[in-house]
């Protein structure tokens, strides 16, 4: 659809995500690591505003981040360098996903724009073809063009999407302290490789319709604690009422997961008595993501 007989502006959920598994297994040559993950999306999004336009411009709504630099921006980019369009494209992002946090805002902002521009702009690419373009942009975007429950592999990149996991109230907490993910994997050291076993049977029971709490872990956990020691009171406080909990990513949140709400509203409140950023959610399946 080009901008010359398109009018007004489409507004598209922008979902974040956690990883309800995530095993660092080794370093590669190429200086990315392998890793074997379960992600899932939940309940909390960013939207972004597309409008028409002549050429492609972004506001991420992330202060001090240069349009170029922006995967947002890079994404229409590369989608109009793949297929030849000229169309242009006004991109704006209402924020809700903290930045650093470990919960996939950009890499989600980057998918939405791929999958939403190969509609508006009619350049009927297959997702097969969109996931090459997003793994050429970073880890996890390809991961965001299916949502849902999802296992990923390589460098996250390639996507082998689960059913949906079971139901669950999530809620997500996040210190003032940010992390950046190439600081994390700097500070991961090689005894903290795990073999990605553990991740992988954890995707075989969600198969089968189960979530073992029991095989959900993050061996970037120890480093993210080093790096953020004000990650660890707001994890001990999740773990008073949820029945399990967390940290997400490599960035500096956490999460506790909750079959009541009740109980998950209840830790949102004692976050924010404690100043501690907190958002509460359910998991969301790919028909819903």
């Amino acid at each position: 659809m080009s901008a010359g007989d398109w009018d007004g502006e489409v507004r598209v959920e922008s979902l974040a995500k956690v990883n309800l598994g995530l095993e660092i297994t080794s370093k590669r040559e190429d200086g990315f690591h392998d890793l074997v993950s379960v992600m899932q999306t939940v309940g909390l999004a960013d939207t972004l505003i597309f409008e028409p336009a002549d050429e492609i411009a972004v506001e991420s709504g992330v202060p001090g981040l240069k349009p170029e630099n922006d995967l947002m921006w890079r994404a229409a980019r590369a989608l109009r360098e793949a297929t030849g369009s000229k169309e242009g494209m006004r991109i704006r992002a209402e924020k809700q996903i903290p930045s650093r946090a470990g919960l996939g805002g950009g890499s989600s902002n980057c998918a939405v724009v791929l999958r939403t521009l190969n509609e508006l702009w009619d350049t009927g690419l297959p997702i097969e073809r969109l996931a090459e373009i997003a793994a050429a942009l970073g880890s996890d975007p390809a991961f965001f063009l299916w949502g849902g429950t999802a296992l990923t592999t390589g460098r996250g990149e390639l996507v082998e999407p689960l059913p949906d996991a079971p139901d669950r109230w999530i809620v997500l907490a996040k210190p003032t302290e940010s992390l950046s993910t190439p600081g994390v994997y700097a500070e991961l050291r090689a005894a903290e490789h795990t073999d990605g076993q553990a991740t992988r049977a954890l995707a075989a029971g969600l198969r089968e319709g189960r979530l073992d709490y029991g095989l959900m872990r993050n061996n970037l956990a120890p480093a993210e604690l080093r790096l953020c020691p004000a990650m660890e009171p707001v994890l001990a406080t999740l773990h008073e009422r949820a029945d399990f909990a967390m940290v997400s990513g490599s960035g500096s949140s956490c999460f506790g997961l909750y079959a009541d709400a009740g109980t998950a509203k209840e830790a949102v409140g004692e976050m924010g008595g404690q100043g501690v950023w907190a958002a509460m959610g359910k998991l969301i399946g790919a028909a819903r993501g």
